[in-house]
């Protein structure tokens, strides 16, 4: 994301850190610090004129105080809207505040996250393993045999797949024939 060097500067006068900038517009660090460091380096050469200091600000709760007891009706609404806008600044404050810590937590877990991932494809090794299947157990019969006795004797049994164990139960009993 750009981000205007007057942005950047204005936040760092205000006492921002390099970090704090970067978060607060979503430029990347770097970028923030090439920003500050030109910026400085041109003022230490004199190409750009050194930043005047901002006039101090009354106390504002001191004149927000004298402005909402004040006699005029302008300045009661001027003190009003005022003490409106703090409110709303205040609480987009906190809510902006609030989304870069959820953000910065969000980042943290999903880092831990493929870590552990990471980690849980390292232990379980390349690919996915399968259990071996079992070995089928030998026949003692031929599926041919069985269902063709059970066509004859008038059992129910499909004429291709696995041939179910009650028709093979049948055929033994029919045909004398026991397990090996």
């Amino acid at each position: 994301m750009r981000v205007s060097a007057a942005v950047v500067m204005q936040l760092h006068r205000d006492g921002y850190s390099d970090q704090r900038i970067a978060d607060q517009t979503g430029a990347p660090l770097a970028d923030v610090t090439a920003i500050i460091d030109t910026h400085k380096t041109l003022v230490a050469r004199g190409k750009i004129p050194q930043p005047e200091t901002p006039q101090a600000v009354p106390n504002a709760v001191a004149l927000l105080a004298w402005g909402t007891n004040h006699p005029a009706a302008a300045v009661r609404q001027y003190a009003d809207r005022a003490l409106t806008a703090l409110e709303a600044l205040q609480n987009r404050h906190q809510h902006e505040e609030e989304l870069l810590r959820i953000i910065s937590q969000v980042d943290e877990l999903q880092e831990q996250l493929n870590r552990l991932k990471t980690r849980e494809a390292e232990l379980k090794g390349k690919g996915r393993t399968t259990k071996p299947r079992p070995a089928p157990a030998a026949r003692d019969y031929t599926p041919a045999e069985v269902r063709s006795w059970a066509q004859q004797a008038g059992v129910e049994c499909a004429p291709v797949g696995i041939v179910p164990q009650t028709v093979v139960e049948q055929w033994r009993s029919a045909t004398g024939r026991t397990t090996q």
